[in-house]
């Protein structure tokens, strides 16, 4: 599926696999099977840090 959407190899997917992995998680999963852990494992955290800083900003 990843490939049809970018077009790429399975390779250079790992951005792609890492958003949806993110976007699953986004949505409930717990669990997400993964190709590149260290990339899913910073999308992830970005989005943690991020999420945090975004509710500290609305509790000022």
């Amino acid at each position: 599926m990843l490939g049809q959407i970018t077009g790429r190899d399975v390779g250079d997917r790992a951005v792609a696999g890492a958003l949806a992995a993110l976007i699953a998680i986004q949505n409930g999963a717990r669990v997400v099977r993964t190709h590149d852990i260290a990339a899913t494992r910073d999308a992830v955290r970005v989005w943690t840090a991020l999420e945090a800083i975004g509710k500290a900003a609305c509790q000022e």
